[in-house]
Order: C-alpha cells, then sequence, then structure tokens
C-alpha cells in the first residue's frame, strides 16, 4: 500500500487492512474485499481501501443495488459454515 501524506489517514490504512486480512480468512482463496466509509454530505472524507479492482467493487454494488445474482440474508440463515 503506498504511503498516504496524512499519518493519521496511514494509521487508519494500516489497521482497517489488518482486519480486512482478518475477515478474507472466513472466505475462500481469492476473495476480494472493499471497505467503504461514508459520511454524508461530506464526499472529500470518503475513504475506500479495497484489493480489488476498483470497477469490480462498483459492479457488485450495482449488482446488490439491483438484486440480481445475489444471495439474500433470508436464504442463509440457519444455515452454518
Amino acid at each position: 500500500m503506498a504511503a498516504h501524506p496524512n499519518a493519521a489517514v496511514q494509521d487508519v490504512a494500516e489497521q482497517v487492512a489488518d482486519h480486512m486480512s482478518a475477515i478474507l480468512a472466513f472466505f475462500k482463496p481469492g476473495a476480494r474485499i472493499t471497505v467503504l466509509v461514508r459520511t454524508p454530505g461530506m464526499p472529500t472524507v470518503d475513504f475506500v481501501l479495497t484489493s480489488d479492482d476498483l470497477p469490480e467493487a462498483i459492479a457488485a454494488l450495482t449488482r446488490r443495488r439491483e438484486g440480481d445474482d445475489t444471495v439474500r440474508g433470508d436464504v442463509l440463515s440457519g444455515a452454518s459454515r
């Protein structure tokens, strides 16, 4: 990861990256992860950290919004890992 010029942002990015790695351990190898933190009304402070190509992450969000090819939570209820 390239260093961010703001040390506080860099620190947050490193800590979030550690959590992203921990989360990915629950998924099959090759899975990608994207973290988006938004502050409504303040688009200049949006935080995005991803191991994916951003267009692919956007496509996943679009699929979720449109309901195509997604697994709904109620389908997984009662399922075990």
